[in-house]
């Protein structure tokens, strides 16, 4: 079961990965979850772009895009 912190924990986990030069992508889908249900928009959607700038063909491309265009 999440504990409270468990989320913002786990956004600063993310963070640290981002600045690994080997890092996947999907840290920043991952990230840009994590900060949506932190209700954190703005940074959630910089990291939802940065993924598709990364990732434009991953096979959730289109779902992150239909989140983009409704936002």
């Amino acid at each position: 079961m999440a504990q409270p912190g468990d989320l913002a924990r786990a956004a600063s986990a993310y963070q640290a990965a981002l600045r690994e030069p080997s890092v996947s992508p999907s840290t920043f889908r991952d990230l840009g979850t994590t900060l949506v249900r932190l209700g954190n928009r703005t940074a959630a959607l910089d990291a939802f772009r940065e993924y598709l700038k990364r990732a434009p063909e991953a096979n959730d491309a289109a779902m992150i895009r239909s989140y983009l265009d409704g936002n």
